[in-house]
């Protein structure tokens, strides 16, 4: 009598073929979500020069002077002042640790400076809803308030480098110290820096090692000579520590 065979699972069977697929439809897709990520999209470009201008305040600040000037002119509502950053309760600023004060002021400042770019922005709209104002008007006061959130972007890269930087080693601070931001924070040619700030410092290294061996031979050279000198003086002295006397004719 033949073995019971069991039932086979041949290639014709299409649930043991790893290669076939169920095809999903776009309904059951949409539910899924994304398989990749859909790359960034930006609007169409602006006119050159209010790039370049603006751009430069993103990666360099407004001038000290233009600032103190544009914070000083732009005034809260009193009736919006809601805009400015609320205060920490002294309740609980008693109990806290000094760093987390610090970090706490910088962000109120920081929201300060929020707050001013956006009273900029009210008090504008304000005044467009009372009365009729010339284009240029307009365009000013949308430059002064942008030019504030400008300048707040630059300060919240810095504190984002400070935050970082205290992390790193002081050989690579002296590296990004002066690094212009542009799409990296610490600027996309950093690699070729750093490259190039071992080359200098391996350089630097092996110039040292052959000024420290140069010297040390001086030194062995001159000490030799010093060694040498007692003998040459011993020929004209006798053991008695008196010197040969001419012999006069």
């Amino acid at each position: 009598m033949g073995e019971d065979v069991a039932p086979s699972t041949s290639a014709a069977d299409p649930t043991s073929d790893p290669q076939i697929t169920t095809i999903i439809t776009t309904d059951i897709l949409d539910i899924l979500g994304e398989s990749k990520k859909k790359p960034e999209v930006f609007g169409p470009g602006i006119q050159e020069e209010i790039s370049k201008r603006w751009g430069r305040i993103l990666c360099e600040g407004l001038d000290k002077d233009q600032k103190k000037g544009l914070m000083e002119k732009i005034l809260v509502p009193e009736n919006f002042q809601l805009v400015k950053a609320p205060k920490l309760n002294l309740e609980i600023a008693v109990v806290l640790i000094e760093s987390t004060k610090n970090r706490d002021k910088r962000l109120e400042k920081a929201q300060n400076h929020l707050g001013l770019g956006i009273a900029s922005l009210t008090n504008l709209i304000a005044f467009l809803i009372e009365k009729d104002m010339d284009k240029l008007e307009i365009i000013k006061g949308l430059s002064e308030a942008n030019q504030i959130l400008l300048d707040l972007h630059f300060e919240n890269t810095l504190n984002r480098r400070k935050l970082i930087t205290y992390s790193l080693d002081k050989k690579f601070l002296d590296i990004v110290q002066d690094v212009q931001r542009d799409s990296m924070l610490f600027g996309e040619n950093l690699t070729e820096k750093i490259k190039a700030s071992k080359s200098a410092e391996k350089s630097g290294l092996q110039i040292k090692k052959t000024n420290e061996a140069s010297t040390s031979s001086n030194i062995k050279y001159q000490e030799g000579n010093r060694k040498a000198l007692p003998r040459q003086t011993q020929r004209g002295v006798k053991r008695g520590g008196a010197r040969n006397r001419p012999i006069l004719f």
